[in-house]
């Protein structure tokens, strides 16, 4: 999975189509959704900024796995815990699409 690292740093993220086929397996494609997200390492935040204005679940979580701040927007501020360090993952999920970026936290 792509990375992020620095004071303020580009979140790249990896977007998937959602979808099942008659014999109920998931098949998933890339989809071309725009979502620009930041980490401010000063700040502990990560910023997104997306064009899909249906409601999402946005969930970040620790590196074992904790979901430490929740949005049911993309247009959002996440925050960290002021002692995080580590790799924190993002999980953007709607109906029909889903995508995932990670921070790290040094």
């Amino acid at each position: 999975m792509l990375c992020a690292t620095a004071s303020q740093s580009a979140v790249p993220f990896i977007k998937h189509k959602k979808g099942s086929s008659q014999s109920g397996t998931v098949h998933r494609a890339p989809v071309r959704i725009n979502i620009d997200g930041s980490y401010d390492d000063v700040e502990r935040t990560v910023t997104l900024i997306g064009e899909y204005e249906n409601e999402v679940e946005v969930m970040l979580y620790s590196p074992s796995g904790e979901v430490v701040d929740y949005a049911t927007c993309l247009n959002v501020t996440l925050s960290l815990p002021e002692n995080a360090h580590g790799d924190y993952t993002i999980m953007i999920e709607s109906e029909s699409w889903y995508a995932t970026g990670m921070v790290r936290v040094e």
